[in-house]
């Protein structure tokens, strides 16, 4: 005795139908397309079914939209630490993030590479401290080309930065302040030298993932490594 359905939203009591009235009958299919844009909260799918008699069969659905990414920040290690690999030897990275609804993951990355994900908060990961050893060269900024293949198919291209070469005024630990050049290349790695001793650079951040698949990158952390000093003999 099928005539017709239609799917409608509703919140607080108030539906609103979402596109038309269907006449035919769809059988493990999609009844209708729902643009979510501009939606936010708890809202209730119903679907009405009526028929040739006049009688009109309904079913309901509680469900969340949530178009909200959710927020997240590195709360250790803090800009500009640094570590030294024979005494530290791990970097416990933990990041801080929170939902409108619910999370889902965290993942961390460090120099453009993945370290691991999260589920369960506080979101946290560690590194094992390694050191390249190589003493940075200054020189011009150095790019290249990538080829990037959009998701229409179509190809593009675009410059990125292979290495860097940047100075800046940082505190000494007597309270001076002076000056280092450090030298970055593509993903955040680098290194510098200051106090004649070399420091490798790792750059930190973590891309947040809430329930709806909505997702936000953090603001990046660097971190310094180096050598433990050694120790002047007493005579």
């Amino acid at each position: 005795d099928f005539r017709a359905y239609r799917i409608e939203v509703g919140q607080a009591g108030q539906w609103t139908p979402i596109g038309a009235e269907h006449g035919e009958q769809i059988s493990n299919g999609p009844l209708e397309f729902w643009d979510t844009t501009g939606f936010a909260g708890m809202y209730t799918l119903r679907l009405l079914v009526m028929e040739n008699s006049g009688n009109v069969l309904t079913y309901e659905m509680p469900v969340v939209v949530d178009n909200n990414a959710p927020q997240v920040q590195i709360i250790h290690p803090a800009p500009d630490d640094i570590y030294i690999m024979e005494t530290d030897e791990l970097v416990s990275i933990t990041a801080e993030a929170q939902d409108d609804w619910e999370m889902d993951r965290v993942e961390f990355f460090m120099d453009g590479a993945r370290l691991g994900d999260a589920t369960v908060a506080p979101y946290s990961v560690r590194w094992t401290i390694k050191m390249k050893d190589v003493v940075p060269r200054s020189g011009p900024t150095v790019y290249a080309t990538e080829v990037i293949t959009n998701p229409d198919g179509t190809v593009t291209t675009q410059q990125t930065v292979v290495s860097e070469t940047r100075t800046e005024n940082y505190k000494k630990k007597d309270g001076t302040t002076a000056q280092r050049v450090i030298v970055m290349t593509g993903g955040g790695a680098g290194a510098t030298v200051m106090d004649g001793k070399l420091h490798e650079i790792h750059t930190i951040w973590v891309n947040a993932y809430d329930k709806a698949g909505n997702m936000i990158k953090s603001a990046p952390v660097r971190i310094f490594v180096k050598h433990k000093d050694k120790e002047t003999p007493t005579p």
